[in-house]
């Protein structure tokens, strides 16, 4: 990694870096690695992944909390709502306030516009796929890289999502899913692919793409 996208990194980061002081934060050893690491990561790289864990962290946390409203307020309906129409805000305030793109990304897609992944995403998610056994309670998938595009850097980060027993409502298998809900998903997502799943299954990532100027 060039020396001066090093020292722009570093200098980008470090407000981020102290916005994040107080928050809690997860150690190390619960975070797994997917994919190649380098031995001869940079300092600039490591702090990506810092920043990057830290906005995934408050990202899954902010939705999450709404999700959980939603459903206990309203119901699965509610819920649909918030993850259709709430999700895709959240992750514009998200990618506005650290000068990222932020969004969710799935190989079973609902929304077929926003939830598609490129390719390199596509190759990540199954790699997820392929290590799921390793998450534990409290633990994490995660890669990263950063890439050459049209002569761009980007830094690019992803850390999977695993279907926890609130997913099944709306993402399990067929047979569980309530009618009512399954009506809804019909009409909102005609296309949708975003079912069958089980507990521990891999339903998709939250993915970041940083251009490094």
């Amino acid at each position: 990694m060039p020396n001066s996208l090093i020292i722009v990194v570093i200098m980008v980061l470090a407000p981020i870096i102290i916005v994040y002081a107080d928050e809690p934060s997860f150690t190390d050893e619960q975070y797994i690695y997917v994919g190649q690491k380098s031995n001869a990561m940079s300092t600039g790289e490591k702090l990506l992944i810092l920043q990057s864990r830290k906005i995934v962290q408050d990202f899954k946390r902010r939705l999450g909390k709404t999700l959980k409203y939603s459903l206990k307020s309203a119901g699965p309906a509610s819920a649909i709502k918030t993850c259709s129409e709430i999700a895709p805000k959240l992750a514009t305030e998200f990618s506005e306030k650290f000068q990222i793109k932020i969004y969710r990304v799935s190989l079973k897609n609902r929304n077929l516009i926003q939830g598609k992944p490129d390719q390199w995403e596509t190759i990540r998610l199954k790699d997820f796929d392929e290590h799921k056994t390793l998450l534990e309670k409290d633990a994490f998938l995660e890669t990263s890289e950063i890439t050459n595009e049209s002569d761009r850097f980007y830094f690019r980060y992803m850390q999977a999502l695993s279907v926890k027993p609130l997913c099944l409502t709306c993402h399990g298998e067929k047979n569980y899913i309530p009618v009512e809900v399954k009506q809804i998903l019909r009409r909102i997502y005609p296309n949708d692919t975003a079912t069958e799943y089980r507990i521990g299954d891999i339903r998709g990532a939250v993915s970041i793409k940083k251009l490094m100027h």
